[in-house]
Parts: structure tokens; sequence; C-alpha cells
């Protein structure tokens, strides 16, 4: 009986832990899995960014329109009250 001991090669296997790698050596059902989560993700993060965006520019225009229109205190529509200081605007 022979007793010989394997060499083996870690560092080779360890290099090939990226996720690059990984992808590549995964099954079909990962791959397919991996590529629909990245889609959503991407498609998750662009709805972020137009909400954001849509409400930033949807700030800007209601500032504009109050600087055009003036603000008018909310508790007294403008005829003067203790919250703001009995002027009508704020």
């Amino acid at each position: 009986m022979d007793d010989t001991v394997e060499k083996v090669d870690l560092v080779s296997e360890v290099n090939n832990l990226s996720a690059y790698s990984l992808f590549l050596e995964a099954d079909l059902v990962v791959k397919i899995v991996i590529i629909i989560l990245i889609f959503f993700s991407l498609w998750s993060w662009t709805i972020i960014f137009s909400k954001f965006s849509f409400l930033n520019r949807l700030a800007s225009e209601s500032d504009e329109f109050e600087e055009k229109v003036g603000r008018v205190c909310h508790y007294c529509s403008g005829s003067g009250c203790s919250e703001c200081d009995s002027t009508g605007s704020i």
C-alpha cells in the first residue's frame, strides 16, 4: 500500500475566489438568479434617483411659487395670529 500525501496548491485555490471566477464556475440557475438580482438592483437605484430628482425639482418649484405669491400663515389664513406674530405672513 502506497501512503503518499497529495500536495494541494492552496494559493491557487484562494486566488479563484473572485466574484467573476465564482460567477463563471456557478451553475446555470445561480447565474440566472445573480443576473436577475443585478437587474432589479439597477432598476431600484434608477427609481430612487428619479424620485430624488423629482422631489428636488418639486421643492425648487414650490420655493419659486412661494416667492412669487408670498407665504401665508396656515393657521389664520393671513388674518394674524400668535403663530405668525399677528402679521399674517410667515
